[in-house]
């Protein structure tokens, strides 16, 4: 069983519940996220990518060759891993997230929510 320090939002009461019924850490790890600023020229059209002053962040992180149990089919379909932060963590498509010495390139964000609370933020990612 997980569980939550401090847990002061309903969001974060729900989180609890949530995490204690899938039995899955979702705050377990400090990850650093690099945030990206998508520039497009005007003459050529071409994407520029530049990095931002890079934060740390609690979540969690699911690599593809990682065990799951039955609890949870179909995590990682499509992509290399899946990141889950704290719902009032700032992550974009293209951010990039460093974790155990691996940089991932966020390719979606889903809240995921519980009636009008958001629980989690659930990233799909991919090695660069």
């Amino acid at each position: 069983m997980v569980t939550l320090r401090s847990a002061t939002t309903n969001s974060q009461l729900f989180a609890k519940k949530y995490v204690d019924m899938i039995g899955v850490d979702l705050i377990g790890k400090t990850l650093v996220i690099t945030p990206v600023i998508k520039t497009v020229s005007n003459n050529s059209g071409d994407e520029t990518l530049t990095d931002g002053t890079s934060y740390s962040s609690r979540g969690s992180f699911f690599k593809a060759n990682d065990t799951y149990s039955l609890k949870n089919p179909g995590l990682i379909k499509g992509a290399d891993a899946i990141v889950t932060f704290p719902p009032d963590t700032v992550v974009l498509k293209d951010y990039k997230i460093t974790w155990n010495s691996e940089t991932f390139r966020v390719d979606d964000v889903e809240d995921y929510q519980f009636g009008d609370n958001t629980i989690y933020k659930y990233c799909r990612v991919f090695l660069i």
